[in-house]
């Protein structure tokens, strides 16, 4: 799923930078625009690294942030200053002085000397901690919690102060966090809040979540069908056309619940017919390996949610890796990827699936809360609840939107993939006693002759998503050719008495192709943007984890799926 902050947050750059660009000193540190032949070497290499630290830093500094050479903390839309120390990174955990950050929320803090302990009363909310101990003991109406730390509160000789982890101070009050590994910015705020007020303009499509994904304390039982065809359709004139077509079917269960997704699919081709009658000279060794690879076979996947750990196990490990990975061990890839894997594969996540309300989607996917409230602002005035127009007929309730257009951001936030032109949708909800027994939803884009439909249905009991794109290129002989790739998914979930696994069996090879990296704010929730993320992705080849899959490197470690296998495809269908 995409995420606009990045660019959105760029685009402000350059417009500050470049508004202060005749007042270069307004702040304690020089705008790097300003003398950009600072960056470059005699052989005209520019120093990237050192221009974007120098650029964080002015932009920093131009925010107001108290320590724009180190981090900061935000609470509310306002930095936290700390008149005794200032935040640090501690074994990957940012650290604060405890008084200033739980004072600065409304907090009453008071420290016990001799018992070297410190109690701070937040609401209904009592908190224990002790330097040198990594629990920290929570009373609220609702019982004691203890907060297990992995990197104990300490008293600072230096400061004077007590230092807590940010992440652990803030979940203790309620809170949760987020890091901007740009900017080097840990933002606390109250997530239950947040979500209640984005959630509060979209309860008709909530619903409509809440239903497919089902009830989060619950075990379901999940049957998947999906298939991929990639065509080209060759027209020409006073002939019949021409249709050469390459089909990809993937069947197979998952056992999903709060804690773990544990997942087998069965895939297979039709590639071998059409390997068969083509010109293999046409196809580089790594595709010819790949197709192979494709024709059939399994993956297996688990991902456990509390670790923060995916597994996956499948034959085309070993191919993509070039033997690298044994067929029958498992890789370890940093967990919460799932929406980051199906953009991946280009497949992306289909409106809001897997969360049960906008809220919580935006929030998943956003480092900056403020930004969510954003756009959650325009994603309701395209499908909010005032957009629908609701009719009531015979006990049943219709929700309908038609022919609204809206911007190529929010259709690529919502139904995933880019959308390079503005798009029109139609949406259909029918309710009858409180559940949705039908729903129906589709977009239409064109643009420079590429055609891209999606449709979404749901029964009440099977949810089904389909993508159709095509391109159109014509000829000066009349001749033209339709590139089209088409995708269908459904599933169906019931209620079921088995457990997923929460790792490989005992015995099993596993091995650590990206092991996670804390990302100093100690987010539970990390997505493509994490830094345990962009190592798996850079596993790939490629320089950040946002970097498209077709844009990767010749050269990869891990070979290009993406590229490799819409280049072969090509081959094998002309």
């Amino acid at each position: 799923m995409k995420t606009f902050k990045g660019v959105f947050s760029f685009l402000l750059c350059v417009i500050l930078v470049f508004s202060l660009a005749g007042n270069a000193f307004a702040g304690d540190y020089q705008n790097p625009y300003d003398h950009l032949d600072d960056y470059f070497d005699e052989n005209g290499n520019i120093d990237y690294e050192r221009f974007r630290n120098d650029e964080r830093v002015y932009m920093l500094d131009q925010m107001g942030a108290p320590y724009p050479e180190g981090v900061n903390v935000m609470v509310g839309g306002e930095f936290v200053e700390f008149p005794y120390g200032k935040p640090t990174i501690v074994d990957g955990r940012t650290v604060v002085p405890f008084r200033a950050l739980y004072e600065f929320v409304g907090a009453t803090v008071s420290y016990d000397a001799a018992a070297n302990k410190a109690t701070v009363l937040f609401g209904d909310r009592t908190i224990e901690i002790a330097p040198g101990n990594t629990e920290i003991n929570v009373t609220n109406p609702g019982g004691k919690e203890v907060i297990h730390c992995d990197v104990a509160p300490f008293n600072d000789s230096e400061s004077g102060s007590m230092f807590v982890p940010v992440y652990f101070a803030a979940i203790s009050i309620g809170y949760d966090v987020t890091w901007d590994s740009e900017m080097w910015i840990a933002t606390i705020y109250n997530k239950a809040a947040v979500i209640e007020e984005i959630d509060a303009d979209f309860t008709v499509i909530n619903r409509l979540l809440a239903q497919i994904n089902g009830d989060k304390n619950a075990t379901y039982k999940v049957s998947h069908d999906a298939q991929l065809k990639v065509g080209s359709e060759v027209l020409a004139p006073n002939a019949e056309p021409e249709i050469t077509e390459i089909k990809f079917n993937l069947t197979g269960t998952s056992i999903e619940n709060k804690t773990a997704s544990d997942s087998k699919f069965s895939y297979s081709s039709d590639i071998s017919e059409n390997l068969i009658s083509t010109d293999l000279s046409k196809l580089t060794p790594e595709e010819i390996r790949l197709l192979a690879g494709l024709q059939h076979g399994t993956v297996e996947t688990i991902e456990n949610f509390e670790t923060q750990k995916m597994y996956v196990r499948s034959s085309l490990l070993s191919v993509l890796t070039g033997d690298e990975i044994p067929t029958d061990a498992w890789a370890v890839i940093p967990g919460g990827m799932t929406p980051a894997l199906l953009s991946f594969a280009g497949i992306g996540d289909i409106g809001g699936i897997g969360y049960s309300s906008i809220g919580e989607m935006l929030l998943a996917t956003e480092t900056d809360p403020d930004y969510a409230v954003y756009e959650a602002e325009s994603l309701a005035a395209v499908f909010g609840d005032d957009a629908f127009r609701k009719t009531v007929s015979g006990g049943k309730t219709t929700y309908k939107i038609s022919q609204t257009a809206f911007t190529a951001d929010i259709a690529s936030l919502f139904f995933g993939g880019y959308y390079s032109a503005p798009t029109y949708f139609t949406i259909t909800l029918v309710e009858e006693n409180g559940k949705f027994i039908s729903a129906d939803i589709a977009t239409y884009d064109e643009y420079n002759g590429e055609e891209s439909i999606v449709k979404i249905s749901f029964d009440g009991t099977t949810f089904t998503v389909s993508l159709n794109q095509s391109t159109a290129t014509e000829f000066s002989d009349g001749l033209k050719i339709n590139d089209y790739t088409k995708i269908s998914y459904s599933f169906s979930k019931a209620v079921t008495s088995e457990s997923p696994r929460l790792a490989p069996p005992d015995g099993d090879s596993v091995i650590d192709l990206s092991a996670p990296v804390d990302d100093g704010a100690g987010d539970t929730e990390p997505g493509y943007n994490e830094p345990g993320a962009v190592d798996f992705f850079k596993a790939f080849g490629a320089s950040s984890a946002s970097e498209s899959a077709f844009d990767f490197p010749s050269g990869s470690p891990l070979l290009s799926f993406g590229e490799i296998l819409a280049n072969a495809a090509k081959s094998l269908i002309r």
